[in-house]
């Protein structure tokens, strides 16, 4: 199981696309997003950093929370739906 690249990728297409390519960007930025947000908007919440929630800040803060929350729940069902399959070598081919 896994993707492949598009037809239209040159020297490139009908292989197999490695699970650390689109993981490894994702596992980067996700928790920045994700701890920028949540931690913002603690702070707008507490009420720190000016008007409150209700403001650009609280707007911000729910949109970055948000997206890096959301990054890092598709990362995880895509190494999970990527894993590869172990098959205990006792186990009869085809």
């Amino acid at each position: 199981m896994g993707m492949v690249f598009p037809r239209w990728t040159p020297w490139l297409s009908g292989r197999r696309v490695p699970r650390f390519l689109p993981l490894a960007p994702v596992w980067v930025l996700a928790p920045t997003l994700a701890l920028y947000g949540t931690g913002s908007g603690i702070l707008a919440g507490a009420g720190v950093l000016g008007d409150g929630l209700s403001g650009i800040g609280g707007a911000a803060s729910l949109a970055f929370g948000g997206y890096g929350w959301a990054l890092a729940v598709a990362a995880v069902s895509y190494q999970r739906r990527t894993r590869p399959l172990c098959v205990p070598a006792s186990a009869p081919v085809g």
